[in-house]
C-alpha cells in the first residue's frame, strides 16, 4: 500500500516529497532564528559554527549540507502556505 502510495506521489508531485525530519526541522528554525532581518541569512561559516555548538548531537562538517537541508525546509514551508 506505502509503495502505490510513494509512486502516485512521485507521479503527481513534483520534487523530493519525503517528509522532513526532526534534524532538518530543526536547521529550519535554527537559521529563521539566527537570520539577521536586515542583511538577511548570517555567514555560513558562522552559522555552522554556531549550529555545531548548540546542537552537538547534530554535528554538521559540511556548510553545503546545513544549507541544503534549510533549503529543503525552506522549500517545503513555502509549498505549504
Amino acid at each position: 500500500m506505502l509503495r502505490a502510495y510513494r509512486m502516485a506521489q512521485r507521479w503527481i508531485l513534483p520534487g523530493d516529497n519525503r517528509p522532513l525530519g526532526a534534524r532538518t526541522l530543526a536547521i529550519f528554525r535554527f537559521v529563521t532564528e539566527h537570520a539577521d532581518a536586515g542583511c538577511g541569512h548570517l555567514p555560513w561559516r558562522g552559522l555552522l559554527e554556531n549550529w555545531n555548538r548548540m546542537h552537538p548531537e547534530w554535528r554538521c562538517e559540511d556548510i553545503r549540507r546545513l544549507a541544503r537541508d534549510f533549503g529543503r525546509a525552506e522549500k517545503c514551508a513555502a509549498a505549504s502556505e
